[in-house]
Parts: C-alpha cells; sequence; structure tokens
C-alpha cells in the first residue's frame, strides 16, 4: 500500500528529498502487508530501475527514520556499492565468498553506511536516539556469547563466521552509551575467543572509519579475502 510521502517530509530533509528527485527517476513509500525476518519497525529502502524505494511495516511517523533511508539512498549516488553489486559479481565468482557472506552482506554493508550517514543524519538537526528504531534494544549478552562458543565448537564454522561477525557489527553501530559498558565487555569476548578473526575485523573497520571517502569496495574484497582465509584454515 503507497503511503503519502508528504506525511514524513520536514524543513529538515526536504532539501535532501528534493535534492534525490533530481538524481533518481522517481522516490515510494509504501507500507507492507507482510514482513519476512526480524526487527519489523525498521524502515527498509532499496534502489531497483534508479527508483529509491521505501517501505515499512509497522506504522511510525518519525520522520527521522524515513531521512535515514534518504541518506542511504544518497550514499549509493558515490562510490558506495549496495548489496546487489556483490551478489551479481563477487558471490557469483567466488563460491566460498557465496557460502560466508551471501546472507549477511545486506547487513554488513548497513552498518559501515550508517558510519558514513550518521554525522549528515545529525547536521540536519536530528537527535541521535532517533537514527534507528532499536537505539534502546540492546542484545542479549549471555545468549550471545553462548551461542557464539557453541558454533565455534562446531566442525563446520559458517554459521559461526555469521554470527561473529553480526555481533561485532552490532557493538560498533552502537549508539546508546548506556551499553557501551556491557559491549566493552561482549568486544574483548569475541577477541578471546578468536584473536585472529577479530584481528582482521578490528583492523577492516577502524580503517574504514578513518577514511573520508565512501568506496566500499577496497575495504569489503579486504574483508571477505581476510574472513575466508581463516575459514579456510579451519577445514
Amino acid at each position: 500500500m503507497f503511503v503519502s510521502i508528504n506525511n514524513y517530509l520536514d524543513e529538515k530533509n526536504i532539501i535532501l528529498y528534493n535534492f534525490l528527485k533530481k538524481n533518481y527517476k522517481d522516490i515510494t513509500l509504501y507500507r507492507i502487508p507482510k514482513y519476512e525476518g526480524f526487527q519489523p519497525s525498521y524502515f527498509k529502502m532499496k534502489v531497483e530501475n534508479n527508483i529509491v524505494k521505501i517501505s515499512y511495516y509497522v506504522d511510525n511517523h518519525k520522520n527521522s527514520y524515513f531521512t535515514h533511508e534518504l541518506l542511504h539512498a544518497e550514499l549509493l549516488l558515490t562510490n558506495f556499492a549496495d548489496f546487489h553489486e556483490f551478489k551479481s559479481n563477487h558471490f557469483k565468482k567466488n563460491k566460498t565468498y557465496h557460502l560466508l557472506f551471501n546472507s549477511i552482506i545486506a547487513f554488513i554493508l548497513n552498518i559501515y553506511a550508517h558510519d558514513k550517514i550518521l554525522p549528515k543524519f545529525l547536521f540536519l538537526g536530528y537527535n541521535i536516539e532517533d537514527f534507528t528504531s532499536d537505539f534502546d534494544e540492546k542484545i542479549d549478552i549471555k545468549t550471545t556469547i553462548n551461542c557464539i562458543i557453541e558454533l565455534y565448537n562446531k566442525t563446520n564454522k559458517v554459521e559461526f563466521i555469521k554470527k561473529y561477525i553480526q555481533t561485532f557489527l552490532v557493538i560498533k553501530d552502537n549508539n546508546n552509551p548506556k551499553f557501551n559498558k556491557e559491549y566493552l565487555e561482549l568486544e574483548k569476548t569475541l577477541n578471546k575467543i578468536d584473536p585472529k578473526l577479530y584481528d582482521s575485523l578490528f583492523k577492516n573497520w577502524n580503517k574504514w572509519i578513518k577514511y573520508e571517502g565512501n568506496n566500499n569496495l577496497p575495504f569489503m574484497e579486504e574483508l571477505f579475502y581476510e574472513i575466508t582465509n581463516w575459514y579456510n584454515t579451519q577445514l
């Protein structure tokens, strides 16, 4: 069901919206009748045929969440490659890349994108607690650690890698100072579980947040290479 975009426009995002209207064929907003996945309160954005398609499941009239997706669309106008680039090119050429990253590449790219769009989100005048709808949601530390250790002890390390990467990036994506202390301890635990894998993720992320550009391809290629090498040593 299509929804009027006017409900989500304000003096903070109107210039950004008009800029994107000039650079894309169209921008649409619709409510999806059935949500497949997790965290249904999230807004989602994808670009198809040069059309920005923003969707949501649960009614939430916070303009900030709509603006968040507009900023993702703006980022794609730079050298930031979206998951279609990886699924159509990199993953088809490399079976191991497909095995390890196909199901989590959208998540990885989303977190890396957040590092680039958050400063502008704040510059536009929005509050940091309105950047994502899960600002006050903390992952279950004990359950997460137990799950990672259980997966680590299995012979096949594919699911372990996915869970490990996701947990690391959840920590890095946290903007709520209430969770900093516990997440720091969780990060230390990740390092203890596998220092080499942690080091690959930590170095890649640190280089990315210090990088002033938006070209994520070299960073993703390096990350895939490092993680794949680790995976191959476990076979």
